[in-house]
């Protein structure tokens, strides 16, 4: 009588190579996003320096009369009034 190969064994063995090629691959598209995300942020820092001057921690009174801190950035070389103000918790 021929005995029949043990599947559930190979069945595991497979399942575990699946995995662990998808968390390979999972953890290169992890590192590229962080990188891609770091050299944006990057690029957009130094577009915001050359393209604006800031003015940091300037205190925005609310209705409520608590106080916000916020970064007010202004373009530049122009000068600094009748400027529209946009508020989001967001930017600082």
């Amino acid at each position: 009588m021929r005995t029949q190969p043990d599947t559930h064994a190979s069945t595991l063995y497979r399942l575990s190579l699946l995995l662990t090629l998808f968390a390979v691959l999972n953890a290169s598209a992890v590192q590229l996003r962080a990188q891609d995300y770091k050299a944006r942020t990057a690029a957009a820092l130094a577009y915001i320096a050359q393209q604006a001057d800031r003015e940091e921690k300037v205190m925005i009174p609310m209705r409520d009369g608590v106080r916000l801190s916020a970064l007010v950035l202004f373009p530049k070389d122009r000068p600094r009034q009748n400027h529209q103000l946009y508020c989001s918790v967001h930017l600082t």
